[in-house]
């Protein structure tokens, strides 16, 4: 890809990455599948307009934010078995959204802006890890509830000292 008007950048620092999207006019992530969409959520967070399909994970964090861009509709995950359905960007509506994006260029950085202190306060890797602590004090309890632990002598720990940390022990083959 050739544009000067496009930076093609391959794995940046995290400081170089963070820095391209604070100084970024807009941020476009408008594909067919696209999960939780950890790069939206960081455009956002930096108080960058952005551009998304708007359906999918992202939706958790992104609806009422940002740009969102209709679907036209789902088709079949080609070459991905049992992976469901890809959404297919309503590309009218793109080109309206991205036209919004750079006419109304000031309004939105506003919004991006204000929206960037909630995200950030919302999604925070502090809450994350309370969050995914929660849940696997949840697991850890009804693994106990039902006498797994006891009777297989089974084992489960966790941790987020140093990242995230999960040992299963399994003394037995099966479903656990």
């Amino acid at each position: 890809l050739e544009d000067p008007r496009i930076k093609v950048i391959h794995f940046p620092s995290v400081e170089e990455y963070s820095k391209i999207l604070r100084e970024s006019h807009v941020f476009l992530s408008c594909s067919r599948s696209e999960g939780w969409n950890l790069p939206l959520l960081e455009a956002m967070a930096s108080g960058t307009p952005s551009i998304y399909s708007n359906e999918s994970g992202q939706l958790e964090f992104a609806k009422g934010r940002g740009l969102p861009v209709k679907i036209k509709k789902t088709i079949p995950a080609i070459g991905f078995k049992d992976c469901g359905d890809w959404y297919e960007p309503d590309f009218e509506d793109l080109k309206r959204v991205m036209r919004d994006a750079y006419e109304n260029w000031h309004n939105h950085k506003e919004k991006a802006l204000r929206d960037s202190n909630e995200i950030r306060e919302i999604f925070s890797w502090e809450r994350a890890a309370n969050a995914a602590n929660d849940r696997l004090a949840q697991i850890k309890d009804r693994i106990k509830d039902v006498n797994l632990v006891r009777a297989r002598r089974d084992s489960i720990s966790y941790n987020a000292i140093r990242g995230a940390f999960l040992e299963v022990i399994r003394n037995e083959p099966g479903e656990f």
